[in-house]
């Protein structure tokens, strides 16, 4: 038999390794649900360009409207948005984003 101290231990192991599983399923779902937000403008030639990861695509927000550029879109709706934020975007991803040939 196993000694109680012992026991508990490996029951505290395996609560700690579910719980870490079950926030891993979480993110995943975040970043699976996550689409970034864009909307079109009524004044001509105002327009903000999101580029980023997963915060400019809007990974941890309940929708689109409430991510960092939805709220801008809010505020203000007369400029056009375009998001072309991506989770896990980076640096060398944003660079090619602008010169595919490089």
């Amino acid at each position: 038999a196993l000694p109680i101290s012992l026991g508990i231990a490996v029951l505290l192991l395996l609560l700690v390794a579910a719980k870490s599983a079950l926030h891993l399923h979480r993110a995943r779902k975040l970043v699976q649900n996550a689409r970034p937000y864009e909307q079109k403008g009524s004044r001509d030639g105002d327009r903000i360009l999101f580029l980023g990861d997963s915060t400019a695509c809007g990974v941890g927000a309940s929708s689109p409207v409430n991510s960092v550029a939805g709220l801008l879109g809010k505020s203000e709706p007369e400029v056009t948005i375009e998001n072309r934020g991506h989770t896990g975007m980076r640096v060398k991803d944003l660079l090619q984003s602008f010169h595919p040939e490089s």
